[in-house]
């Protein structure tokens, strides 16, 4: 899923209240606030729009699916959710910050720049794929007449066998 950052877990209400490293020390603080507040802290530059704020648990019972990832909203609170989290449990959660899954970007969010810029990078690795695809593509095809060559020493490189039948 791209990027991500563990942003902590609540070891206890005291240090769920006190979460002073990322500057979200009341209850009122949303995903959205915290989200901005990590990308400046962390000095990503990109569109705060391209991250979540995700609920991870650990449930190591379930060996198919140890690892939940839950979405948070833009408008869920953060601190109120870490309290609610069992203290019997607490140290199989935390909150994860990283981009969002493709299909839930909101590109209408993204400037008309910011939008072209992603159209040149895809182009530019659209550009180096089909080069690199040439490229393989050139050294079989070098490969594959070397071995014809080893196979059938008398026959001209390139030539078809029974193609001199054909001319006649």
């Amino acid at each position: 899923m791209g990027r991500a950052k563990d942003i902590g877990q609540c070891g206890s209400v005291s240090s769920c209240v006190n979460m002073k490293l990322f500057d979200v020390t009341t209850f009122a603080t949303t995903v959205r606030q915290v989200i901005d507040v990590l990308l400046r802290k962390f000095k990503i530059t990109d569109n705060p729009r391209k991250f979540a704020l995700y609920e991870q648990s650990y449930n190591d019972e379930n060996k198919e699916n140890p690892v939940k990832l839950r979405k948070l909203t833009d408008n869920e609170h953060p601190l109120m959710v870490c309290l609610d989290w069992p203290s019997a449990r607490m140290e199989h959660r935390k909150f994860v910050l990283q981009e969002n899954d493709m299909q839930e970007i909101l590109w209408e969010e993204f400037s008309l720049p910011e939008l072209q810029n992603f159209l040149k990078i895809l182009d530019k690795e659209e550009q180096e794929y089909i080069q690199d695809i040439k490229y393989k593509f050139k050294v079989r095809k070098i490969h594959m007449q070397e071995l014809l060559t080893e196979k059938n020493p008398n026959q001209e490189k390139g030539e078809k066998k029974g193609s001199k039948n054909k001319a006649e």
